[in-house]
């Protein structure tokens, strides 16, 4: 986020350029636009509005970037806004969230698209929870939809996001990489969030004793393998899509390397035995999975490194090759250094696809026949103990079942009704203690595992209470979307109603339409592909 200068304009060059893909400043295109950024912020400063109480002056200035970085898409058709609101017609079944848009017009410049920016961008940086219906927000929005329309005939255009978001089928990869990082970094929508976070993450790393920083013990090493987690794994409060999933619906080029960038979530990061070199690729070989890696030498720096020594690195399937993407550091020749027994690694570190594709089968059919076993065990996919000590019995005891089931008939098989009903009356004693919001909750995650945690029995409370305060009523929300997975969230609402489930704030939308988008901005991780506890370890 841009400093405070001394200047005529409160929005200056660099805090405009950080969100272009290019570096040359352009006083006939950018100067406009960058004017038209101070216009928006003189508006947005103004001491009429409730924008300056809550943001800081340098949020403004990022604020007044951002909506005029909108409306140079509207003007350009670059094709961000037009895709997300694409997608949330396709996932939520309306164009944008909260507004009734009898007169939304997606060829024209509306006042709920300035409203939402507004909303979405103050609730991301203050952590505070706003009423996107606020009328404050529909006056800022009139105001500067006048502006923009006023604009819109003098506003320069460009033909070069037509070509950049071009990606043919044959592109470099480090090409395509390159248009990760503007998704991740450089545009006004996944932009700020993501500059923010990285930020912050580098900060607390920095005052960690031991931590990751005196491992790499060069900063910009590290925050390019920290950059890395944005490009292919991290999820935005837009939509909840990783920078794969946001490309491939901008980029122009055909559908089958669409489904190609979308797939770039399947980056493994971790140790590696290099073996050796051949004509066509390095082959690495995973220090936990004994997995082999076929690299494309062109992505690989081997200065100093030989056959034989342990590497860190992040590997990336493009179009069935594999190539080094972050940092590449050595720890070390593996054949003079001591063996690490399997038991010192952290299978749950593991990424899904370090295995092979048949070990990622028998981990999914695992996960499925542990579902299965554990649905039978408890009757429920949600079941409470009243402490932790229990809960550990109890996982226990099913997990014996389960085990001594496959090894009779090599699939589970429904329990004896003995060995349930030796938890019949300790899960009967829990569930009265869930009522007064006490115990821990084991639920069965689909296609993930089970999940412990204090937070289910206090939901399931929560929700069910006859007269619940605003404060027990703002913590509930806060919970559900921030905290739950769409799983856990619809598994509760399914059960235990939600007549306790209300926006904190006044509103004039029905929230019970709103669920998924909700669940998407506030917790976007949650929505990436559903993977195996790797806990469910594999045997060599």
């Amino acid at each position: 986020m841009s400093k405070s200068r001394i200047s005529i304009f409160a929005v200056g060059t660099t805090d405009w350029m950080q969100y272009r893909p290019y570096e040359q400043f352009s006083p006939q295109y950018d100067g406009y636009y960058l004017k038209l950024a101070n216009r928006v912020f003189e508006s947005l400063n103004s001491q009429e509005h409730f924008l300056r109480e809550i943001l800081l002056r340098e949020e403004l200035v990022e604020l007044s970037v951002i909506l005029s970085s909108w409306f140079e898409d509207y003007a350009n058709e670059i094709g961000l806004w037009a895709a997300y609101t694409r997608k949330n017609k396709d996932l939520h079944g309306f164009y944008l969230p909260f507004y009734a848009l009898h007169d939304y017009d997606l060829e024209a410049i509306n006042v709920e698209d300035i409203a939402y920016l507004i909303w979405h961008y103050s609730c991301r940086q203050t952590d505070k929870i706003i009423s996107p219906n606020s009328p404050a927000l529909h006056t800022i929005g009139v105001k500067l939809v006048n502006m923009f329309e006023n604009a819109l005939d003098d506003a320069p255009g460009t033909d070069f996001y037509d070509k950049y978001l071009v990606i043919p089928d044959d592109i470099y990869y480090f090409k395509l990489k390159a248009k990760l990082y503007w998704m991740a970094f450089q545009n006004y929508l996944t932009g700020p969030e993501f500059k923010q976070a990285l930020a912050d993450q580098i900060e607390e790393l920095q005052t960690e004793k031991d931590g990751l920083l005196s491992q790499f013990q060069d900063l910009s090493k590290l925050v390019y393998a920290l950059q890395d987690d944005y490009l292919y794994k991290k999820s935005s409060s837009f939509l909840a899509f990783t920078m794969p999933e946001w490309l491939a619906e901008v980029a122009q080029c055909p559908e089958p390397l669409r489904a190609d960038i979308r797939g770039l979530f399947q980056r493994v990061m971790g140790e590696f035995v290099f073996e050796k070199e051949t004509a066509a690729a390095y082959q690495f070989r995973h220090a936990y999975t004994k997995r082999l890696f076929q690299v494309k030498p062109e992505s690989v720096t081997l200065k100093g490194i030989a056959p034989g020594a342990t590497v860190y690195t992040s590997l990336i399937d493009w179009k069935g090759a594999w190539w080094v993407t972050g940092t590449l550091a050595s720890l070390g020749d593996a054949t003079s250094a001591p063996k690490k027994p399997k038991d010192t690694f952290n299978p749950s570190l593991t990424p899904f696809y370090a295995y092979s594709t048949e070990q990622q089968q028998i981990l999914r059919e695992t996960a499925a026949d542990m579902e299965s076993a554990f649905l039978e065990f408890f009757g429920s996919r949600l079941v409470f103990f009243k402490n932790q000590k229990d809960v550990q019995a109890a996982m226990q005891a099913e997990s014996d079942y389960y085990n001594e089931s496959k090894t009779k008939v090599g699939k589970w098989a429904k329990p004896s009704p003995k060995l349930r009903d030796k938890f019949a009356k300790q899960l009967e004693l829990a569930l009265k203690d869930v009522y007064q919001g006490q115990g821990l909750g084991l639920f069965f995650e689909p296609g993930v595992g089970t999940l412990i945690s204090p937070l289910l029995s206090t939901l399931v409370y929560s929700l069910q209470q006859e007269n619940p305060t605003p404060k027990e009523i703002n913590n509930t929300f806060i919970t559900l979307f921030r905290e739950c997975s769409p799983a856990i969230r619809q598994y509760l609402l399914e059960q235990y109603g939600s007549k306790n489930l209300q926006f904190p704030v006044k509103t004039f939308f029905n929230l019970t339409t709103h669920l998924d988008f909700l669940s998407r901005y506030y917790n976007p991780g949650a929505y990436r592909e559903a993977l195996p506890n790797n806990t469910l370890m594999l045997e060599e």
